[in-house]
């Protein structure tokens, strides 16, 4: 507790971020089904790559993009570069890992 005579209590005050709720109801059941399978993976020990969901979903890279992006915006998922690949440095990898909040809402799903 700040207790400061010489700041308002305003001043003195920390804000808390309210954390924001997925609208699970505007994704789609194949959006949700990516969720599954990042959370199956997960589970077994393995990392995903864009290039997994594509593979198991037999999609395009676009929209499989377009879905990972999704998952980002509603918080469910982080991808972040990958510096090495099969051995090799590629910056345009991403690895694709559930938040905590999607690692829950996946397992509810």
């Amino acid at each position: 507790v700040l207790n400061d005579e010489n700041l308002s209590v305003k001043e003195q005050v920390i804000p808390i971020p309210t954390p924001r709720t997925p609208d699970l109801k505007s994704i789609k059941q194949e959006t949700k089904d990516i969720l599954k399978f990042i959370l199956e993976r997960t589970n077994q020990g393995k990392q995903t790559f864009v290039s997994d969901i594509v593979d198991r979903f037999d999609r395009s890279k676009q929209s499989t993009g377009h879905q990972i992006k999704l998952l980002k915006n509603e918080g469910l998922i982080n991808n972040e570069r990958h510096p090495e690949y099969n051995g090799k440095e590629d910056r345009r990898v991403k690895i694709i890992e559930l938040t905590p909040q999607g690692r829950l809402i996946a397992s509810w799903i």
